[in-house]
């Protein structure tokens, strides 16, 4: 009877310091904000743009995200106000970068020209609109295009070491011109 006391007592004793050491982990988690991806690290989408680079191109500071990565070779950042009452009419920007080890991976198109052409000939066929070659470029081996949605606008550059595929919503043009200028190179 005195063992059966004493098994209880520790076992009552060992699961209710289990169920504090469980409550204090799962708070301790709960703290963990969702944008624990949100990231500034050299991730390759993040040196594509800087900061100073949307800041000049769109005329205000957006903070960015860094995506979890979808595949090997394939970055995604998201630019964006949060926090501000202007977060949703101000500027949006989405960049996926597109190393050249993903593109030659790529089952269907494995060249940069090829995977170009692809990505502008999608666009321009949900778009409904034929793509506009970006001018000015300095950088050599590198070319741009904008592609005009209804509520946003494409911009795609090939560089020597990959593409960029950039989703702008709430911008002009002119600031998309600009965004694919800065991606470009100098």
């Amino acid at each position: 009877m005195l063992f059966r006391q004493m098994r209880d007592v520790f076992f009552v004793g060992f699961f209710s310091s289990l169920r504090v050491v469980s409550a204090t982990a799962l708070a301790l988690l709960s703290l963990i904000p969702v944008t624990a991806y949100a990231q500034t690290g050299p991730t390759k989408c993040a040196q594509v743009l800087t900061a100073a680079q949307v800041r000049a191109a769109v005329g205000v500071t957006l903070k960015v995200f860094v995506l979890p990565n979808a595949e090997s070779g394939v970055t995604e950042c998201a630019w964006s106000r949060t926090g501000s009452a202007e977060a949703s009419s101000g500027p949006t920007i989405r960049v996926q970068f597109f190393e050249r080890t993903a593109i030659s991976a790529n089952p269907v198109v494995s060249s940069p020209e090829g995977y170009y052409e692809m990505i502008a000939s999608a666009a321009e066929e949900i778009a409904g609109r034929k793509r506009e070659a970006v001018s000015g470029l300095t950088a050599a081996g590198t070319r741009a295009a904008t592609v005009q949605g209804s509520g946003q606008i494409l911009v795609l550059v090939q560089r020597g070491d990959g593409i960029a595929r950039v989703v702008l919503g709430n911008v002009t043009k002119a600031q998309a011109t600009a965004i694919a200028r800065a991606i470009s190179g100098p």
